[in-house]
């Protein structure tokens, strides 16, 4: 693997000499910076004047051609100054692009100390034209990185050249499999917090050394150790092993459990990180504890930069491996509005994953609401999106306010990039797509006998949007107008509040009856304070729900805050919802949420038909209003 290293700092912290002393100990070349500066560089200099960004111009883009040479020739160490961070970039420019779009990143070794310290030593330097009061310029001009490899040169050059190498070689503490998106956020928050790191993606035709190109791509992963080969990759990390699996969910996950399992020991731990179904991460927990090993299904929302910055975390499965692993989970995890972890142990078996598939759930319903709301004022009352827009941001200063709504209200003002008078927006194929939790959501709700239409109908009308070519057919066949609907601030935002507690609601309870069922201590007060921070669903609501569901861990329509809610809108609910489908404009959440808030209302309900209907053509028998036993009654309704 071809390594490039640049040892960065003030005049006089010893960059020449420890770059030397390194090049040699691993027989690669080295260059000095110094050598680059052309002559008028040195004369500004040896006068004590300070050289400027146009001074330093030319040397460096000869510092960037020397850095690709070296790159080229197998790797070697360079010792420049590179005093901001603008000008490490342009060393780097004429590097190969790394996994991150960029030029890929070289091994920093950054050298600091005391300034006094450094100021004696410039002193006591002889023949050299850096004139020894220019210090306090580049002090003043340095730029900490935030990344790299640090090293207080108050110790000898041998010493820090020995800790060096015996850093990069020492085993990983946390080993990280499959590099995508969400894998090479994940690995880069990690490396922020400083973890050492071990990482491994496979090799196929079209994507070699992913590994490599990420660790040169991203400053965060200095101090990583990229694998191509999974058994070294294994054999780098320390004991108990720690890996963290971020690769589709189903049968990859378990052909690399398959791999894996013979190479690991007693009291390793695996952290499954993508969005497995919880009845399989349940089997897989199982399974692995009979070896000895660990098994976590670990629940990640945040999306692409809440992996980065950090996510809701909720993990579950094996106990023991969470006591493990759990300090290096809160570090990932995002903050809640009182600085704690969004992050804590759901519980055994598919618990993490099961409360991951329902935020999911939450979430499409989320969404579908909001495009409900969107789709209504602009083609129902024809709002321009500037308009809609507007609308969506007073909501921002109300209770409401969520990250969906205010990526949507981002989406709105977003230009296309092809033609800067055209909404984005507009461009996009009106067909929504999903990856199967929301569906996921729904299986379980059957199998549990939950009330779950909000969530579900979500999930259906996305099937729904994918039959292009039957709606448009239809739409020539039954044409309607839906434009014309007067639409009420007041009442749409009471409905929008209204319908978002209701799928709260559902999801909530989903989770409680899963509890009960499968033995699992969830609490919900935990769930919502997990969620009101990092992930795609926080919201100012989701923070209310803590502290209600601390004082009452009852269903969420038994808090007298949602009922009262939900009973002062509940006219302008109807009213909205009945208006909107009367113009022939489709409200599928909404609608599902006003139908279960009329039935949840309604003491007897027609179903005792239902039941008849069920003992006359299959004896399923019924209950009697007028016997308290319970017992099922059967009749023969037929005689013939």
């Amino acid at each position: 693997m071809i390594k490039i290293y640049v040892v960065i700092g003030v005049s006089g912290s010893g960059k020449t000499t420890i770059g030397k002393l390194l090049a040699d100990r691993l027989e690669i070349p080295f260059q000095d910076a110094d050598d680059f500066h052309p002559e008028s560089n040195k004369a500004k200099m040896a006068r004590g004047e300070a050289l400027g960004d146009n001074d330093r111009e030319p040397w460096l883009q000869a510092l960037a051609e020397a850095l690709k040479r070296l790159y080229e020739k197998g790797g070697g160490v360079l010792a420049c100054s590179a005093l901001k961070e603008q000008y490490r970039e342009q060393l780097c420019a004429q590097l190969p692009e790394g996994i991150s779009g960029k030029p890929m990143q070289p091994q920093w070794i950054v050298l600091h100390g005391e300034k006094q310290l450094i100021a004696t030593r410039l002193k006591n330097r002889g023949n050299h034209f850096f004139d020894p009061l220019l210090l306090e310029s580049q002090w003043d001009t340095w730029e900490f990185p935030n990344y790299g490899w640090f090293m207080d040169i108050q110790r000898t050059t041998e010493s820090l050249v020995n800790e060096f190498l015996a850093l990069s070689h020492k085993k990983a503490s946390l080993g990280v499999i499959g590099l995508g998106t969400m894998g090479q956020g994940l690995a880069r928050n990690l490396g922020r917090n400083q973890y050492s790191l071990a990482l491994f993606n496979r090799s196929t035709p079209t994507e070699q050394q992913v590994a490599v190109r990420c660790v040169s791509s991203f400053p965060e992963l200095t101090h990583a150790r990229p694998f191509d080969d999974l058994f070294s990759f294994i054999e780098a990390l320390e004991k108990p092993r720690k890996i963290l699996l971020m690769v589709s969910a189903g049968a990859a996950v378990d052909e690399l459990i398959r791999q894996l399992q013979p190479r690991l020991e007693t009291g390793d731990v695996l952290l499954e990180c993508g969005n497995s179904h919880f009845e399989e991460t349940a089997e897989r927990v199982r399974e692995l504890e009979s070896h000895g090993i660990h098994f976590l299904g670990v629940g990640v929302s945040g999306g692409a930069q809440g992996a980065l910055e950090g996510p809701a975390i909720m993990p579950g499965g094996s106990k023991k491996g969470y006591d493990v692993v759990e300090h290096i989970l809160l570090d990932m995890a995002a903050r809640d509005p009182q600085g704690r972890p969004c992050c804590a142990y759901v519980g055994p078996e598919g618990a993490g994953h099961f409360v991951k598939m329902v935020h999911n759930g939450i979430e499409y319903a989320e969404m579908q609401l909001l495009a409900e709301c969107y789709g209504l004022v602009r083609f129902g009352a024809g709002w321009s999106v500037e308009e809609v827009q507007k609308l969506f941001m007073s909501w921002l200063e109300t209770a409401e306010r969520s990250y969906l709504l205010e990526i949507t209200i981002d989406i709105l003002g977003f230009k296309d990039p092809e033609d800067a008078n055209t909404l984005l927006l507009d461009q996009i194929a009106d067909q929504a797509s999903q990856k199967g939790t929301g569906g996921w959501s729904t299986t379980a709700a059957l199998n549990l006998g939950q009330p779950f239409g909000i969530i579900s109908e979500s999930v259906m009308a996305r099937y729904l949007s994918a039959q292009k070519e039957l709606r448009v057919e239809l739409s020539k066949s039954v044409p309607r107008s839906v434009a014309g609907i007067e639409i009420d601030h007041e009442q749409l935002f009471n409905t929008y509040q209204s319908v978002r507690r209701l799928n709260h609601a559902q999801g909530f309870a989903l989770i409680q009856k899963a509890a009960q069922t499968f033995g699992w201590a969830i609490d919900p007060a935990v769930l919502a304070r997990i969620w009101s921070a990092g992930c795609i669903i926080r919201s100012t609501f989701m923070e209310r729900l803590e502290s209600m569901l601390r004082e009452n861990s009852e269903d969420l329509l038994q808090q007298h805050a949602i009922l009262a809610i939900l009973t002062k809108n509940d006219s302008d609910f109807r009213n909205l919802v009945s208006q909107t489908l009367q113009h022939g404009l489709p409200m599928p959440v909404s609608s599902a949420a006003l139908n279960y808030w009329l039935g949840l209302g309604q003491a007897n309900s027609a179903a005792h038909l239902i039941q008849a209907q069920r003992d006359y053509f299959g004896a399923h028998g019924y209950q009697r209003k007028d016997d308290p036993t319970g017992q099922l009654f059967y009749t023969l309704w037929n005689s013939n």
